[in-house]
């Protein structure tokens, strides 16, 4: 009797916790069905950033186009923003192509010019050359679509791109930023950008989410409260001895060593520290400042996850890094060499060669995790937990494991897990 007396006590408080669980979901969607009213009547803006190197990209567009943005909901909330960082939409030489970045020029709906001037006039010689039909056809899945000439001493690709539009955009930030690449398709599961933008969209996105990066993948083993592995650690150790540990990397210190071949080869951990001094003012404290969450840099931000840091640090932050004097760590050096110190490969072997993407793609790889730093200044620890352990996602954003990294599932804990 005494078995079955517990039994039935097992039964029960499972059946209250269900109930408990159902109880919850119905509470969030109605906090949620008021938060969409309040939303509709004052306002909900989206920004989707898009760097595009035209008209090398035109079948990622094509793409886009087809299978991303089709969803025609997005006219309701979403303004396109396209950086174009490869030249390709204002003549060659245009005054718009300036270090300063402060040009933006709305393209569709079309904005009629207010100069009564000739074509020898400033205003005709910012002008973008006539917009390529499949950019327009993509920008009218969008409420409004802006293009912004961009211009740097190093090309960053989005990193620049992203700080950048922060901070130009600081006091009339949008609730909600969204910024992709054009290969998205390669790095984020179909069904989890779907649910993203319909979020946008729609105006669903949850109240107190200010961060998520859109990733499939991420670093293992994960740790018994459910946090992703360290991403520092994957590439470098603590250096210890020596003195270099001391000096800043302007100084030829380096408290990083390289321990393994994982891509982009070379100086790996030489990016991390400079990028590290460069956004935050000091040297780089491994482990302390360890950090890890998911690959790619898709992210979305809301304006809370901006104004956590305040304007003057963005406005630092893109300009250090895209300038040129930042990169010439060789004493007495003031080139940069795209093929040495800023190629994505380096030897670890007779068959590997160093390459050159047109832009710091290494700094790029490096920033995959780093903006779980950028975003989160003020987070308890940086090693952030899965979609599927994080008690801030909602249901909808817990996306599945797919067959891009399958083997993922072999190191998630399915027994109860320690408290994050």
């Amino acid at each position: 009797g005494g078995d079955g007396g517990g039994e039935a006590v097992g039964v029960a408080a499972d059946a209250a916790a269900i109930a408990e669980g159902f109880a919850r979901l119905e509470g969030m969607a109605s906090e949620l069905e008021t938060v969409v009213r309040e939303r509709k009547r004052s306002g909900f803006e989206v920004h989707v950033l898009l760097p595009l190197c035209w008209p090398r990209e035109a079948a990622e567009v094509r793409l886009l186009i087809d299978q991303v943005f089709k969803d025609g909901r997005l006219a309701r909330t979403c303004t396109l923003f396209l950086y174009d960082v490869c030249y390709g939409l204002f003549p060659p030489g245009s005054d718009a192509y300036d270090l300063r970045n402060e040009l933006e020029v709305q393209v569709l709906p079309p904005v009629e010019s207010t100069s009564n001037h000739g074509e020898g006039d400033a205003s005709s010689r910012l002008r973008p050359l006539p917009m390529p039909p499949l950019i327009l056809e993509l920008g009218r899945l969008f409420r409004r679509t802006v293009v912004v000439p961009f211009h740097e001493e190093i090309p960053m690709g989005v990193i620049s791109v992203t700080m950048r539009h922060m901070a130009f955009h600081y006091e009339r930030l949008p609730d909600l930023t969204l910024c992709l690449h054009p290969d998205t398709m390669e790095h984020v599961q179909p069904e989890a950008l779907s649910t993203v933008l319909a979020s946008a969209a729609l105006r669903l996105w949850p109240p107190g989410l200010n961060f998520m990066s859109m990733g499939h993948r991420h670093n293992v083993p994960i740790d018994t409260s459910g946090r992703v592995a360290t991403e520092v650690g994957s590439y470098c150790a603590r250096r210890e001895g020596g003195g270099f540990e001391q000096r800043s990397v302007f100084r030829g210190g380096s408290h990083l060593k390289r321990i393994s071949n994982r891509e982009p080869g070379g100086s790996y951990c030489q990016w991390l520290e400079l990028a590290w001094e460069l956004l935050f003012d000091r040297q780089m404290s491994f482990p302390a400042d360890d950090y890890g969450g998911y690959d790619f840099g898709q992210l979305v931000v809301a304006r809370a996850g901006v104004l956590q840091r305040p304007k003057a640090w963005w406005q630092h932050a893109w300009r250090a890094m895209s300038s040129q004097t930042n990169y010439r760590l060789l004493l007495g050096t003031n080139f940069v060499s795209y093929r040495i110190e800023l190629s994505a490969h380096a030897p670890f072997g007779a068959d590997r060669h160093s390459f050159w993407y047109g832009y710091h793609k290494a700094m790029e790889c490096v920033f995959e995790h780093l903006w779980f730093v950028v975003f989160n200044p003020n987070a308890s620890t940086w090693r952030w937990p899965t979609r599927l352990r994080d008690p801030a996602l909602p249901l909808s954003f817990k996306f599945p494991i797919d067959g891009n990294n399958p083997g993922l599932l072999a190191h998630y804990h399915w027994a109860p897990h320690e408290q994050l």
